[in-house]
């Protein structure tokens, strides 16, 4: 009873592991997994005899497993046959395809590592097909294997000639740290030597070694770099020392030798940057600060130097203004000659408070000053000339209306007399007023002709004057001539001789009277004289009038 009962404990645990079997090659199957498959059915074989008779539909899904097996695997046996057979040809056309070394070796290790695959996937291929790949394999890595030789070879040479570049510069090296030091020639070696290091001809060599010999060389150059980073380091000190001093001198840029001063550093710059030269970058800023500096000196000079330039040429534009202002004054009309001077006199006060510099530039606005001067007191002499001549004529128009007058009395027409009294006193009224005695002597001649034309005992008084007066007014006449050097008419020679002795005896007996007053005296008192001129006579008279001098 219990053997019965064990045994089909036994064959429900063997089926229910065909069961769990049966499910994972059926899952494996699914997947393409062959070989769990072929693997899970195995194990159902072996278990078969203790699980009895199978239920059919069991029995049903482990032929149909069987079945697709066999046929997967036959496929299976077909492809794998073919993959290799085609990476046997791969193999033999790499042999007779020249490829790059590295390419080849590259191509080799996977075409190996496809075969293994497919041997992990299904062994039993027949040995004759593995030597035909594996022959055809060592064919194609041959030219790859001898250009790895060749590599290893120059890398093995490369290795002993930088080796041995060590050595040289390892052996050089402490020949610069001798005093003095060429700096800059030592910059130059260990720039050529890192050169020659990285792209000379020594050869290059494997990573790892290349790390290995670099970190040599670096150490057998370290004291020299060193000893040059120093040398830096005190050559930037010395160069922001000379920073400071220019710097400094720019508190002082307006002394005389300043300009010299920043010149002897900029020379000691450039003595510097010859002995040695900075990391560009610190060369490059330090040159940046101490040009500003040296800029600084310069431009507070400029500045200063402008500066005065415009108080230059504000003054010569306030001087070109006065000059403007003098010749604009000198066309002026609507002054009178008093505020003229004292615009003259304020001008010229003006220009010698703001004229306090020297120079070329002034000479010609010093030139402009002077002739504009000259053409104010050319303008006031004009006026002055112009108003003398005004006055002369002002006399002579007076003299004429008077003797029109006189010829009215001479002619005894009273009853003509009254309109032509009233047009002389309308036509004297419309000229100016002459000098307070001139015009009382003319108004007192007026005066007299009015009064004669007014009353017959007055006119016979008046007439006679006028008689008695017309050989004294024709000498004195001749007496203006000769004041004035004018030529007389040939008839009044002899007079003008007799005139001329008497004069000459008179200025023995008493000081002589200047010409021109006497000249206008003498022509005031002919003036202020009754009496008519004839067209002769008038003539004289008129030339006279235009060849007397200006009144003083």
């Amino acid at each position: 009873m219990d053997e019965r009962l064990s045994q089909k404990v036994e064959t429900k645990e063997a089926r229910e592991h065909i069961h769990g079997l049966l499910r994972t090659a059926e899952q494996s199957l699914a997947e393409g997994q062959l070989q769990a498959a072929r693997a899970a059915a195995d194990e159902i074989r072996t278990l078969k005899a203790d699980a009895g008779v199978l239920p059919k539909p069991t029995a049903q899904r482990l032929s149909r497993l069987s079945q697709q097996l066999v046929e997967l695997e036959s496929w299976e046996s077909f492809g794998q046959r073919d993959a290799r057979l085609r990476l046997c040809e791969r193999a033999e056309a790499l042999v007779a395809q020249p490829a790059d070394a590295p390419q080849t070796a590259l191509e080799v290790r996977q075409m190996r590592n496809e075969w293994k695959a497919l041997d992990q996937q299904h062994a039993g291929i027949s040995g004759t097909l593995w030597k035909r790949f594996d022959d055809a394999c060592e064919k194609a890595y041959a030219p790859a294997a001898r250009h790895f030789a060749e590599v290893a070879a120059r890398r093995k040479q490369a290795r002993r000639q930088r080796e041995e570049f060590i050595a040289a510069a390892a052996a050089h090296a402490p020949t610069w740290l001798s005093e003095p030091c060429d700096w800059p020639a030592l910059e130059r070696w260990l720039r050529d030597t890192d050169q020659t290091w990285r792209e000379g001809n020594l050869g290059s060599v494997e990573t790892g070694a290349w790390k290995k010999l670099d970190a040599r060389l670096k150490a057998e150059l370290a004291p020299l770099r060193a000893a040059l980073a120093m040398a830096r380091e005190q050559a930037k000190a010395g160069r922001l020392a000379l920073i400071e001093e220019a710097a400094a001198l720019a508190t002082r840029a307006l002394e005389r030798d300043a300009p010299s001063q920043i010149r002897a550093i900029q020379a000691r710059w450039q003595s510097e940057v010859k002995a040695l030269a900075l990391a560009q970058r610190d060369e490059r800023a330090l040159w940046k600060r101490f040009r500003a500096a040296c800029d600084a000196v310069f431009e507070a000079r400029d500045a200063t130097r402008k500066e005065e330039d415009n108080r230059k040429l504000e003054s010569r534009r306030a001087l070109q203004d006065l000059c403007a202002r003098l010749e604009q004054l000198a066309q002026t009309t609507d002054q009178n000659d008093a505020d003229v001077r004292r615009v003259l006199r304020e001008v010229q006060g003006q220009w010698k408070n703001q004229n306090s510099g020297t120079g070329p530039e002034l000479r010609g606005i010093e030139a402009r000053f002077r002739s504009a001067v000259t053409s104010v007191e050319a303008a006031l002499s004009a006026r002055a000339r112009s108003r003398d001549a005004a006055v002369w004529q002002n006399l002579a128009a007076k003299e004429r209306l008077c003797e029109a007058l006189d010829g009215v009395c001479l002619q005894h027409e009273t009853t003509d007399a009254a309109p032509r009294a009233a047009e002389v006193q309308e036509r004297w009224a419309a000229l100016p007023v002459l000098p307070a005695a001139w015009e009382r002597d003319m108004a007192a001649r007026r005066d007299a002709a009015l009064g004669a034309l007014r009353g017959a005992a007055v006119a016979a008084d008046y007439l006679a004057r006028i008689e008695n007066g017309a050989g004294p007014r024709r000498d004195s006449l001749l007496e203006l001539e000769l004041l004035l050097g004018l030529e007389s008419p040939a008839e009044f020679q002899t007079q003008r001789l007799a005139l001329q002795v008497r004069q000459l005896q008179e200025r023995f007996k008493s000081a002589p009277t200047p010409g021109v007053d006497a000249a206008a005296a003498r022509l005031l008192a002919w003036c202020a004289q009754p009496g008519i001129a004839d067209a002769r006579d008038r003539q004289r008279c008129e030339r006279i009038f235009s060849n007397m001098k200006p009144v003083r």
